[in-house]
């Protein structure tokens, strides 16, 4: 059986490290508010929870709710995971932006590969060999054009 004082330095560990936390959570949460130019009074609005909840787990007095996290992190338009983690850096409007735009120039890139396979399908398999030696031709002269470019714009 293990000595009482062992048990009661696990607890006071155990509190330590949820304290160590909360505290973390909290500095996160702030910086994260900070970065976007919010204010606890904002985060009261948007989320519904009283300025004087928010400050208490920004000092790091206070171990949100999973519930609670879920809110700030809707508020703050990130994942829940960031609050856990110091080092993320959250993106910006304009990497959201990018990101955005991205998602859409793969979609329309995906539906020009369709298209490109369904009249693929429709051609021999002679048709197809020389459509494929045209288009790696192409892609060799464009390949050469950029080189030319480039070497000409670091003279």
């Amino acid at each position: 059986m293990p000595p009482i004082g062992g048990m009661a330095n696990t607890s006071r560990q155990s509190s330590s490290k949820s304290h160590s936390l909360a505290a973390s959570v909290g500095q996160r949460l702030r910086e994260v508010r900070l970065q976007q130019s919010l204010t606890q009074a904002d985060l009261e609005k948007t989320t519904g929870l009283l300025r004087s909840h928010i400050s208490r787990i920004e000092t790091g007095r206070r171990m949100p709710s999973v519930e609670t996290l879920e809110r700030l992190a809707v508020a703050l338009k990130i994942p829940v995971h960031v609050l856990f983690r110091p080092n993320y850096q959250v993106p910006g409007p304009h990497t959201r932006r990018r990101a955005a735009q991205g998602a859409r120039a793969a979609l329309k890139q995906n539906a020009f590969e369709e298209k490109l396979k369904e009249a693929l399908l429709h051609l021999s398999e002679a048709d197809q060999r020389a459509v494929l030696k045209a288009a790696q031709k192409m892609a060799r002269q464009a390949s050469a054009r950029r080189k030319r470019r480039d070497e000409a714009s670091f003279s």
